[in-house]
């Protein structure tokens, strides 16, 4: 199985307010997109964000409070309709709070195959936004999706 590393960290945008500490890393082992953020890093096989790659599945992250899964506003399917070179949001809910997510292309770092064989993920970059009672939390960063 491909070992997926995580892209060089982007610019961290954003700030924490109310009571919530500071992301900490969730395991993403299966096939999916995985965003480390900016400033910071996971082990192998982590992510600070994670979600399968099927259309409404959930995201699961750890905002400081302890490991959750947020639920797709969108129904679950199994399809992943984006690919290469799209952006696209997607957006979730756990409790009073709202995350949305803006993915847009990042630079491909997968390596070229000699029988023109396609790479098995691609690069985003993203920009997350935790809206809730405690305030509102951005954060960028760079990540792939894929197996």
């Amino acid at each position: 199985m491909l070992v997926i590393a995580t892209a060089a960290i982007a610019a961290c945008a954003g700030g924490a307010q109310g009571g919530e500490g500071p992301l900490a890393c969730v395991p993403s082992a299966s096939c999916g997109c995985r965003i480390v953020v900016a400033g910071n890093s996971c082990p192998a096989g982590e992510a600070h964000f994670f979600h399968e790659l099927e259309d409404g599945a959930p995201l699961h992250f750890d905002a400081g409070q302890g490991a959750v899964a947020a639920s797709a506003w969108t129904a679950r399917s199994d399809v992943f309709s984006h690919g290469p070179g799209d952006s696209w949001v997607e957006t979730y809910g756990h409790g009073e709070s709202r995350i949305e997510i803006r993915y847009s292309p990042a630079p491909a770092t997968c390596p070229k195959h000699a029988q023109g064989e396609e790479c098995e993920y691609f690069d985003v970059r993203a920009r997350v936004i935790i809206s809730g009672p405690q305030g509102r939390r951005g954060y960028s960063g760079t990540g792939t999706c894929g197996c």
